[in-house]
């Protein structure tokens, strides 16, 4: 289930942040340069994650932030940085935004039996479509059908202005 609230995602309770990545270990702008300057070690993560650019694909990171009991997720739904060049490129985008999406889901499924305990997931409003260049409808059902299909609630957060 989706659950859309006013608020700033990074002042939020939650136990993950999820951002869509670049594969080109570059956090300069938006979401990704926030991230970057509030917890460096997700940019580390990023930039030592094991993968070539179009291995990371589908894929993601994390990275633990000890001191705020948080972890901060990659999701590596675009290969590079900006908008999507083409109609092909942003359909790409889009299989493996909800591919990276899913493995991350998946694998926190078993950490939630594993511990019996449920995390708090977050993501930012308009996630991988103000900057990047998507749909956010069609983000929004991507969304939806994942978090739907693993039974993980998702808290997405609309900072006011």
């Amino acid at each position: 289930m989706i659950h859309i609230q006013s608020g700033d995602l990074f002042k939020a309770n939650v136990n993950f942040i999820l951002h869509q990545a670049n594969c080109e270990s570059l956090m300069g702008k938006g979401i990704a340069r926030t991230i970057a300057r509030l917890y460096p070690l997700a940019e580390k993560v990023d930039k030592e994650f094991p993968h070539t650019p179009k291995e990371r694909l589908g894929k993601y990171s994390i990275a633990t932030i000890l001191k705020n009991n948080l972890y901060i997720v990659n999701l590596y739904g675009q290969l590079f940085r900006g908008k999507a060049k083409s109609v092909k490129e942003q359909n790409e985008r889009y299989i493996f935004l909800r591919e990276s999406l899913k493995s991350f889901l998946v694998d926190l499924n078993k950490k939630q039996t594993k511990e019996q305990k449920r995390y708090k997931v977050g993501i930012s409003y308009k996630m991988a479509s103000d900057m990047a260049g998507g749909s956010w409808e069609r983000i929004l059902e991507i969304l939806i059908a994942v978090s739907e299909e693993q039974k993980i609630d998702l808290y997405i957060y609309k900072k006011e202005s």
